[in-house]
């Protein structure tokens, strides 16, 4: 038993020497990723969210989106899905322009998931009385990226730095 569990050692002691020695035997490192254009991949699908919101296309602003987003929108329930999202939507774009001055304050990146820091005023004006609204408020977006690289948004967590 002594012979075979020394001989086994001694083997894997010859494996390591061999491929510590043969740096072309070493594993293939990972390639290294440019944070740089995720970054402005990232910013890209946020400025994209934001032009849908000014421009009232209730498609590219779900576009920007997985099909499992969770969005929590201030004083609201949370809202599961992109039809939930496309509900709860669809009346606000249908009833008025939206004009918003967006902020993108923080991006970070962490492998295949990264968050948005985000800061905006708006402006709500109804469409029929012309009335216009204004709000401030703050945004965490979560994004993951998709098979193909692209990024969309998987969490959207917003509140207002002022009551409405």
């Amino acid at each position: 038993m002594f012979i075979v569990l020394f001989l086994a050692f001694g083997i894997v002691i010859i494996l390591l020497w061999s491929v510590l020695r043969n740096p072309s035997a070493k594993v293939a490192e990972k390639p290294a990723v440019d944070v740089g254009i995720d970054i402005e991949a990232i910013k890209s699908v946020i400025n994209q969210l934001s032009y849908a919101h000014d421009s009232g296309n209730l498609d590219s602003f779900l576009a920007t989106q997985t099909e499992d987003i969770i969005l929590m929108p201030p004083s609201e329930e949370s809202l599961y899905g992109k039809d939930s999202v496309r509900e709860r939507f669809a009346p606000m774009f249908e009833l008025f322009n939206l004009k918003i001055a967006p902020s993108i304050d923080e991006v970070k990146v962490s492998g295949d998931l990264a968050f948005v820091r985000y800061s905006y005023s708006l402006q709500v004006i109804s469409k029929a009385e012309g009335e216009i609204m204004e709000l401030n408020g703050k945004v965490m977006f979560i994004l993951i990226r998709q098979s193909d690289s692209s990024w969309k948004i998987t969490h959207y967590i917003s509140n207002f730095n002022s009551p409405s």
